[in-house]
This record gives C-alpha cells, structure tokens and sequence, in this order.
C-alpha cells in the first residue's frame, strides 16, 4: 500500500519502447503523407495516394531493417 510509486526500470525497459515505437510507426506513415498534403496547399482527392505512396517508400527502407546488427527476415 506504501509503495505504490511505479519503478521506472520496470516502465521504459527495451521490450517496451519496441511495441510502443511498432504501434506508432503506422500512424506516423499517414501522419507523413497527411503533412505533404496539407502543406502543399490543400486536402483534395489526391491525399490517398500520397499516404499510399509514402507507405510504400517507407516499407523498402523496413526491408532493409537491422535489428542488433543482423538483417531482420521479418522486416
């Protein structure tokens, strides 16, 4: 009951921050396109395949993914 601080050790270890950073990484792939659409002037129809295309180009760079130094098979 005392000790209800949380340990921070436990909180932000390796495993997590990897799901946590797994979890966001596709909102911010449409994040991206979203932004290049917007800056560019306007949402218009256009704005799909933009978010398309980015998720393309960012999945060739997961291709080539490491993890600890070895090439990831499942990237």
């Amino acid at each position: 009951l005392f000790n209800t601080r949380p340990n921070v050790d436990t909180i932000f270890n390796e495993a997590r921050l990897q799901i946590i950073i797994l979890q966001v990484s596709i909102v911010g792939i449409i994040a991206i396109g979203v932004t290049q659409v917007i800056i560019s002037g306007g949402i218009d129809l256009s704005s799909g395949s933009i978010v398309g295309a980015t998720a393309m180009i960012a999945m060739s760079f997961a291709q080539v993914a490491t993890v600890n130094g070895n090439p990831n098979p499942k990237a």
